[in-house]
Parts: C-alpha cells; structure tokens; sequence
C-alpha cells in the first residue's frame, strides 16, 4: 500500500504537460495548407465518351425507326430501301410498337420537356469538360 501511495505522490509533484502557446495557430495553419493543396475534382457520372456513345446511339436509333417507319403501307420508299420491304419485319417491330403506343400516350409538352433536359445535361457535360481543358 505505501508503494502505491508513493507512486501517486510522485505523479503528482510531476510536471503537467500541455501543448505549447502556438500549437492551436500551428495546427490551423497546416489544415489551411492542405485545403489550399487539395483541389476538388469534378468527376461527371457520364463521361463525354459516354454522351458521344449515347448521342450516336440516339441517331442510330432514330435513323433506324424511319427506315422501319417507311416500310409500312401508305409511305413511299425509296428505291435504295426496296429489298428491306420483301422481308417479315413483323416480329422485330413488336417491341416499335409497344414504344410507339407508350410515346402516343405522353403529352408532347412531356417530351420536349425531357428531350430539352437531356440536352442541357449533354450541354453541360461539354461545356464541364472544355472548362478543365
């Protein structure tokens, strides 16, 4: 028990250590260091690869319904399309015309409010990207 009691009067006739007068100044001065060193990257969730992709992919797909479109009756095709028509393209035009009966059913204010915001966003994209160029 003395030695215990020893001990816990030595702890206590030692010194306290606390940090120096500067030390808050010192670390504030390093954290604003490193905010200044550390730039905020921005990394869009489609990159411009990706819009380019989808922007082809969008004109494909447009392409390709009107030349499907020309191949029904009362429209005149021309006569570079005129081997397409001999064929059956009933069952590859079921899911066109599931996505047609979908479009005829949205009001068109719908559809140009959508066409209008990804637009934008491909807009946006680009002008992000020749911004960090």
């Amino acid at each position: 028990m003395e030695k215990q009691d020893n001990l816990r009067k030595f702890m206590k006739e030692l010194p306290g250590e606390g940090p120096s007068e500067n030390f808050t100044r010192m670390v504030m001065d390093r954290v604003n260091l490193e905010m200044k060193n550390t730039q905020v990257v921005y990394q869009p969730l489609i990159s411009r690869r990706g819009w380019w992709k989808i922007t082809l992919g969008i004109i494909f797909l447009v392409i390709g319904v009107a030349v499907v479109w020309s191949y029904f009756p009362g429209n005149e095709a021309p006569s570079l399309l005129q081997p397409l028509y001999s064929l059956d393209f009933s069952s590859l035009l079921k899911p066109f015309n599931f996505i047609a009966q979908v479009l005829n059913r949205l009001s068109p204010a719908l559809l140009a409010g959508l066409i209008t915001i990804a637009v934008l966003l491909f807009i946006d994209q680009l002008a992000t990207r020749m911004a960090h160029q």
